[in-house]
C-alpha cells in the first residue's frame, strides 16, 4: 500500500489535518527501510484504512453479484466471496486483482479456494 495513495484519499474524504497526521505516524511505525509502502500488521487503525482503501472492491463485487449471482461480505480488510460456478469465482478472484493492485497500488495476498 502506498502511503501517499492513503494519505490523499483521506484529504479527498474531508479528513482533518490532524486525522492525517495519526494516519501519518502510524503508517511510518513498520517502515524501517523508508519504503513509503506497507503498514503494520493487526494494527489498530486497520478498520479505518480499510474503509477507505476498499469501496471500490465493494461495488465491483456487487456489480457480479448482480451479474453472476455470487455472495461477498467483507469485514475490515478480509472478505469472502462464493459462486455456484467454479469459473464464477475465477472471474470473481480476477476483479479483486484488477481492482486493488490496479486502482488501490495494493498487494493481493494468497486466496483460499475451497470447492464443495
Amino acid at each position: 500500500m502506498r502511503h501517499d495513495l492513503l494519505l490523499d484519499l483521506l484529504e479527498q474524504m474531508g479528513a482533518s489535518s490532524q486525522s492525517r497526521a495519526v494516519v501519518k505516524d502510524y503508517l511510518r511505525l513498520p517502515d524501517r527501510q523508508q519504503s513509503s509502502r506497507g503498514m503494520s500488521v493487526e494494527g489498530s487503525l486497520s478498520p479505518l484504512l480499510a474503509a477507505v482503501m476498499l469501496p471500490p472492491l465493494d461495488a465491483s463485487m456487487h456489480r457480479l453479484l448482480r451479474l453472476n449471482g455470487l455472495f461477498y461480505v467483507r469485514y475490515m480488510d478480509d472478505f469472502v466471496i462464493m459462486a455456484q460456478k467454479r469459473h464464477q469465482l475465477r472471474r470473481a478472484i480476477k476483479c479483486v486483482h484488477e481492482v486493488l493492485e490496479s486502482e488501490r497500488n495494493l498487494k493481493v495476498g494468497p486466496f483460499r479456494m475451497l470447492v464443495f
